[in-house]
């Protein structure tokens, strides 16, 4: 072999430094390009997703601020006529007195359980429970439109109605009928906002589970059930309400046993909404059982106040009042019961909530695709965070 001089060595070296030279700077380059292409796109995402987050709370706080607002004024309405006309009209036997104090309470637990509605529909994006509360707004409106005559009505039987100055009658009006305008204001905003809202929202439930659609109808059952009974216990309520008005209106001396049937009538319907709701989150067939005959029970129950409160309903000009929350409380009811039979059928779907379950197995094969990732994922996924962060 011919050995190298010292020239030629010196010249290859040269040579191959040049050439990693410049691929280390064409890695570099490219490297580089990568990494501001990456950060113009974090940027770009940043600053889509900015004005969504911003326009989000934006709508919260005008959701959250118009239901306050709207409790605020309709039960100060009610209580400024309540206080009004206490001078003039006798508590122990006027009826238009009584039923203030009734639709007084009515409307105040009405607002109270719209900001929960609301509250709890934006802490678990649920579209539909928003749609249902701006039925729920415009039923509230109708039975506000409703007040203001019945309340007329009761007044004309009491003896010092009379007495009662022509100016002070014309503001009690007036007040009477802001009432209704007040909750139709309210329920045309609702809607807009919640149509805004299901945009954002996306169905966030149903989105978790794929691209079933069989599980996305059982998912979307259930939902429906939580929702019904939420909203059939406040009827319930206010049913109950109307019942001790109507019968201190019509003994004047209310006894012990209006007011503890209602009460447990209410205690009873708490602990069947309560097993119902366990009962169908675990798919425990005995309990939909026991469900079946409690409300067949508060059917019959419905059936008997109604029949019997009828007549007592006319004689305290209450009638349209009992119409209105019987009639919904008997189809919220009736409705309840058909969805349970529907819930009963989804059983053993996938939504059960133990190990087995679909969201289960869901979020668990996703977290084990994370952490079985490669380690040539970890670069990109520091440039992706650093580049958030920058």
């Amino acid at each position: 072999m011919q050995p190298h001089s010292l020239e030629e060595d010196e010249k290859f070296e040269g040579t191959c430094n040049h050439q990693l030279t410049h691929v280390l700077s064409s890695e570099a380059e490219e490297y580089n390009s990568s990494w501001d292409k990456l950060q113009n796109s974090a940027r770009k995402k940043m600053l889509i997703t900015t004005p969504q987050r911003s326009n989000n709370r934006l709508r919260t706080l005008i959701l959250i601020s118009l239901l306050v607002s709207q409790s605020i004024g309709v039960i100060g309405f009610f209580t400024s006529v309540f206080i009004s006309l206490k001078p003039y009209v006798s508590s122990d036997y006027d009826h238009g007195y009584q039923s203030m104090l009734g639709y007084l309470v009515i409307f105040t637990i009405a607002n109270v359980f719209e900001v929960y509605i609301a509250i709890d529909s934006l802490l678990n994006q649920n579209a539909p429970q928003l749609f249902a509360l701006c039925l729920f707004e415009g039923s509230m409106t109708g039975f506000g439109a409703l007040l203001p005559h019945q309340i007329h009505r009761a007044l004309r039987h009491d003896e010092k109605i009379n007495t009662i100055p022509p100016a002070l009658l014309t503001s009690i009006n007036w007040r009477l009928y802001l009432v209704p305008a007040i909750i139709g204001v309210t329920t045309l905003i609702l809607s807009w906002l919640t149509w805004h809202f299901s945009q954002d929202f996306g169905w966030h439930a149903f989105k978790k589970l794929g691209a079933n659609i069989a599980l996305r109808k059982a998912m979307r059952v259930k939902s429906i059930f939580y929702l019904l009974q939420k909203f059939n216990f406040f009827f319930l309520v206010g049913f109950c309400v109307l019942i001790v008005q109507m019968r201190k209106q019509s003994q004047l001396i209310l006894q012990t046993l209006d007011i503890i049937l209602p009460s447990l009538a209410l205690a009873a319907t708490c602990l069947v909404q309560l097993f119902a709701s366990i009962a169908v989150e675990l798919e425990l067939r005995p309990f939909i059982f026991l469900y079946g005959i409690f409300w067949s029970a508060a059917m019959m129950f419905m059936g008997y106040e109604i029949i019997e409160l009828h007549p007592i309903s006319e004689a305290t000009d209450s009638q349209h009042s009992l119409i209105l929350f019987s009639s919904l409380t008997i189809l919220l009811l009736f409705s309840t019961g058909i969805v349970s039979i529907f819930c009963f059928m989804n059983f053993n779907k996938g939504l059960k909530g133990e190990e087995d379950s679909f969201i289960v197995r869901l979020f668990h094969k996703k977290a084990s695709s994370q952490s079985s990732a490669p380690h040539s994922l970890e670069p990109n996924y520091k440039l992706q965070i650093r580049a958030v962060l920058d």
